[in-house]
């Protein structure tokens, strides 16, 4: 199965990019960022993963 992992992580040693290489590791895919991926890409392949950053700015209270 030709798999393709986009992944949008401004840090190239963060979280997000060190699980996208894990799981491009186990798939034996390539970990691309949204600028990169072209629509051939994106038609060649059976399965597409997305994954991107998720930051915290601190509780909110509704006050």
């Amino acid at each position: 199965m030709n798999t393709i992992l986009i992944s949008s992580s401004p840090a190239p040693h963060g979280s997000t990019h060190r699980v996208a290489a894990a799981i491009a590791e186990v798939l034996n895919a390539p970990v691309v960022s949204p600028e990169v991926a072209t629509s051939e890409d994106l038609a060649q392949a059976d399965r597409i993963g997305f994954g991107s950053e998720i930051q915290w700015m601190g509780s909110s209270t509704g006050s």
